[in-house]
């Protein structure tokens, strides 16, 4: 579990980088250093609370998608 949620909070710090890239490539404008470190500093917080709902939300799923997974494993036979 927990190397489940540590990669669920990673995915979603790593998809915080994606979009904060897409976000400071496209709407700042002028592309300037200080511009793109604002924008980031505005991003962190969310970026973070992002990470932390990902482990919440795996917590809270996490035994009934493993009986599930676990059905289809014996009856599949995999």
């Amino acid at each position: 579990m927990p190397a489940l949620l540590t990669y669920g909070f990673a995915s979603g710090l790593l998809y915080g980088v994606v979009i904060n890239a897409y976000d400071i490539i496209g709407f700042v404008q002028p592309l300037t250093w200080a511009g793109a470190m604002a924008r980031l500093a505005t991003a962190v917080p969310f970026d973070i609370t992002h990470g932390l709902a990902t482990c919440v939300f795996l917590v809270a799923l996490y035994k009934p998608w493993c009986r599930r997974i676990n059905r289809v494993v014996v009856k599949c036979g995999l």
